[in-house]
């Protein structure tokens, strides 16, 4: 190597310690960079550096985030601090695994030691060091002479005794049938509150990389919660001129060379539900079958206005579901007060009560004659509401209805809500299952507007 050469691989080494994307193409020459893989990565560089502590990044399938984000990123955060700890989680053991081989890989690229010649790892054909207590596998990749490390693990595993620097989550969902299971996404935020977080510590940072599934899969429910996440989102087709840093004209693709616009919107021909979420970024259910689909968000019910409650008796397994609503003007405000089993007629009274309910106030409920009676002769003024199915729904209809935004059974339920179809034929018929609230809300509207 010459001296103009060896000039050259010194300042791409001194960029590639400096810039995050400098560093990936340091490694890989042929990388191909994209006008928005350079503004993820410039997010990335700042996270490095401590200047975001909460990054989401939501893009279509197979436009290059994971190899980005969590194929090559922790061995730079390695490089820049070897004291780091690290954990990288994916939906399993397998696709964590194979995360932890590429970080391995990158590591091990004779031009890594260039960039950062103090961080190795045992193993290396590059270098003669090793560390007995220092592990390399698959599951766990230790920093010699140092007190980092890079963890790899699946949603569900343990990290009792570690604690995290870095948290990275790349897609904690297979496929769209466990993004839409009721079970699974509740035992991905358990383990998210129970285990994930539990582990950071005040300087810890949180990355999560995703394609949004369902409207409450994770990064979804998180950015509901919480206010401080730094959300770069990339749709495959732009529609809105909202976003400032995405400079695409209306229905330009992301990446026509890999993903055409013509590819796409055959997606969406053939399904608007996997079009608005897996390529939109905007997982949302097919209007053409919501039975409610109009139904939007708000902060609050209305203050000084009527009340009227509708109830949905739970039996068995079902939950009692119990409604609180306001009209004001045009609109119907509605509050999702009970979802679960709640005993008899002083049950029921006691989620009123806690709920706000005055005497006099009156509750539309299911037909269960004698509960109603029950009710009644505690206080509570207990109707029986109209079952007419077709009629409700209409009567609902001819309102702007509003839940609120900590109504999350009522936000699902509406999601789900939906006429049954035979292929693209669609009935006037709800399909069973997911109807507790939209009863319940039901029955008040139609039955207190009917009378």
């Amino acid at each position: 190597m010459n001296y103009a050469q060896l000039l050259n691989s010194n300042v791409k080494a001194e960029l590639a310690r400096r810039n995050y994307l400098d560093f990936v193409l340091y490694l890989k020459p042929d990388y191909k960079v994209k006008w928005f893989h350079k503004y993820l990565a410039d997010q990335l560089t700042l996270f490095e550096q401590g200047k975001i502590k909460k990054l989401m990044v939501l893009m279509p399938p197979q436009h290059g985030k994971s190899e980005l984000t969590t194929r090559n990123f922790p061995a730079y955060l390695a490089g820049k601090n070897p004291n780091r700890r690290s954990v990288v989680v994916s939906y399993n053991d397998g696709m964590s695994n194979g995360f932890n081989r590429s970080i391995q890989r990158a590591i091990d690229n004779p031009n890594y030691m260039q960039v950062f010649p103090k961080t190795l790892i045992n193993g290396s054909e590059f270098h003669n060091f090793s560390e007995k207590d220092k592990v390399r596998n698959t599951d766990r990749i230790d920093i010699l002479g140092a007190k980092g490390s890079i963890m790899t693990i699946g949603v569900g595993g343990s990290l009792t005794g570690n604690p995290v620097d870095i948290g990275i989550i790349d897609d904690p969902y297979k496929d769209r049938e466990q993004a839409r299971s009721e079970a699974y996404k509740r035992n991905i935020r358990e383990w998210f509150n129970d285990v994930f977080r539990t582990r950071l510590h005040n300087d810890s940072q949180q990355l999560i990389i995703m394609t949004s599934w369902d409207e409450d899969d994770l990064c979804q429910w998180l950015l509901r919660k919480e206010s401080d996440w730094v959300v770069v989102k990339f749709p495959a087709i732009r529609e809105e001129n909202e976003c400032s840093y995405d400079p695409r004209d209306i229905g330009e693709a992301l990446w026509p060379e890999m993903h055409s616009k013509e590819k796409i919107l055959e997606v969406k021909r053939t399904s608007q539900v996997t079009f608005n979420a897996l390529y939109q970024q905007d997982p949302k259910p097919n209007t053409d079958v919501l039975i409610f689909g109009t139904w939007q968000e708000c902060e609050d019910l209305p203050q000084d206005e009527k009340v009227f409650w509708g109830c949905d008796f739970g039996y068995t397994n079902d939950p009692t579901a119990i409604t609180k609503c306001v009209r004001k003007g045009d609109s119907i405000y509605i509050k999702e007060c009970s979802y679960q089993p709640c005993g008899d007629e002083n049950g029921i009274k006691s989620i009123l009560l806690a709920n706000g309910y005055h005497d006099g106030q009156p509750v539309y409920c299911d037909h269960d004659v004698e509960l109603i009676g029950a009710m009644r002769r505690i206080g509570v003024s207990a109707f029986k509401a109209s079952k007419s199915i077709a009629a409700g729904i209409a009567k609902v209809n001819t309102f702007k209805v509003y839940f609120t935004k900590n109504s999350h059974n009522i936000r699902t339920e509406r999601s789900k809500y939906q006429y049954v179809t035979y292929g693209e034929v669609i009935t006037n018929e709800p399909a069973e299952g997911y109807d507790h609230l939209m009863d319940s809300s039901r029955y008040a509207i139609y039955t207190h507007f009917f009378q």
